[in-house]
């Protein structure tokens, strides 16, 4: 008995360990622009309340239970994030099987507990919470028009940036909206993002699928009120929380730890299909896998260090290397918008202009954010392309319009080409454009399109 619960101690330590070197990994390896993310406050806090849950310990230890519970609170509280309280919520209401009218009462005041504090943490990150309606009001949006096949994998960023410059042109500036677009990644719901990119029926299939595995194996659990299968399911069903509010799939250590924990929630369901097949074929489907996935992991680490590596040189002065090692890294990161952005910045530092914009071209079927569209604008304008820049640089507004940057550039077109009442109309828009983060840049360019709009 004793070397059975010190193998499942053992067991969880390798899980952690193994999360905390993928938070190393992604903090440190990635380059910071690339939308791999390397760091999120938010994304860590749901990855370690979800790791808590396997580390429970029995109700019936108040003290370690007790440290356990402020652990909990101080990640969430530190870190701030809203879904990893959810999170933690769900988590502890699926470790509970107790049935007593105590423990009922008792988990009522916790989770009256819990909504008041999330309630003060959505006050206290009010805007935040704003900008994910809006997100989700654009997302609909999107999916009215291609609920059935999706606009395509990896495509979510052109599509979401596409809608919101058509809400912007639709709606006008004149609203709270304004003041909260940004470039946008992600759904802040992994579901969502999924059906935009692959359609409805196919996300429903595999949300309905993990959903009745997760059931199913809840259901067992019950059964056996076994202590470490309430952890497996109380850890998975906090991680799978999150993916309704926020985007764990996007973050290597909260997307290794669901994986693994779906594998021991497809195993404690006890299908019977699984269990009928010999345990040499099983090892063997396991090993394939893992072998798949690590040779992609591989690659993708390889190619993003020649990536980092070329930033690095770039910040020397060493750009034709630069170009060199991005080069290297291309056949694996090609469908990357950011990857192709840097390809395109790589070829502009060294003035090869047509390839510079061969790779923003490319780009824009995954990134089409307004920093690429300003750039885009900016060297159409410089080659004489004055319709296409003038495109580009509106588009750039229209995605983020409280960007002063932005503005600016266009406003500066308008005046270069000579078209004095479309820079006039800019510049007094432009005044008129609140302050999201008021700075020296952004009084400058007010300054500026004060002196374009009275002169003109």
């Amino acid at each position: 008995m004793g070397g059975n619960i010190f193998f499942c101690l053992t067991k969880r330590i390798v899980i952690a360990a193994c999360v905390i070197i993928c938070c190393y990994f992604s903090f440190q390896l990635i380059y910071a622009g690339s939308p791999f993310i390397n760091y999120n406050a938010g994304l860590l806090a749901i990855t370690i309340v979800a790791l808590l849950f396997l580390f429970k310990p029995n109700s019936k230890s108040l003290i370690l239970l007790g440290l356990w519970i402020l652990f909990a609170a101080v990640t969430i509280i530190l870190l701030h994030s809203r879904t990893a309280l959810i999170s933690f919520g769900i988590g502890s209401l699926l470790f509970s099987t107790a049935r007593r009218s105590f423990f009922t009462k008792l988990y009522l005041f916790f989770f009256a507990l819990l909504a008041g504090s999330f309630l003060i943490l959505s006050c206290y990150k009010f805007e935040s919470t704003e900008g994910r309606w809006f997100i989700w009001n654009n997302s609909f949006s999107i999916l009215s028009n291609n609920w059935l096949q999706g606009v395509g994998w990896g495509k979510f960023r052109f599509a979401y940036n596409e809608q919101q410059a058509n809400w912007f042109r639709q709606h006008g500036f004149d609203n709270k909206e304004a003041m909260l677009a940004d470039n946008v990644y992600y759904a802040f719901n992994e579901w969502i993002h999924l059906a935009i990119e692959i359609g409805v029926p196919l996300t429903i299939c595999i949300f309905l699928a993990i959903v009745y595995t997760f059931l199913k194996a809840y259901k067992n659990n019950r059964d056996s009120n076994s202590l470490p299968e309430k952890r497996i399911v109380a850890a998975f069903g906090a991680l799978f929380t999150a993916t309704l509010f926020s985007y764990p799939f996007f973050y290597l250590p909260s997307l290794l730890l669901f994986g693994y924990l779906y594998a021991c929630v497809f195993k404690l369901a006890n299908f019977q299909i699984w269990a009928t097949m010999p345990n040499t074929l099983k090892k063997i489907s396991v090993c394939i896998l893992v072998l798949f996935i690590s040779f992609k992991f591989y690659q993708q680490y390889s190619a993003r260090m020649k990536w980092k590596e070329a930033v690095e040189l770039q910040q020397v002065g060493y750009k034709r290397a630069a170009l060199s090692s991005m080069l290297s890294g291309y056949s694996i990161l090609k469908d990357n918008g950011d990857f192709l952005f840097a390809m395109g910045n790589a070829y502009q530092s060294v003035n090869q202009i047509d390839s510079a914009l061969y790779y923003y071209k490319q780009s824009v079927t995954f990134k089409n954010d307004y920093e690429l569209h300003r750039q885009i604008g900016q060297l159409y304008h410089q080659n004489g392309l004055d319709s296409l820049a003038e495109n580009h640089l509106l588009k750039a507004v229209y995605i983020v319009p409280n960007r002063f940057k932005s503005r600016e550039m266009l406003v500066d077109f308008y005046v270069s080409t000579g078209n004095w009442e479309k820079a006039k109309f800019w510049a007094n828009e432009t005044l008129r454009l609140k302050e999201k983060v008021p700075s020296a840049v952004t009084k400058q360019v007010k300054e500026k399109m004060e002196k374009i709009a009275s002169e003109y």
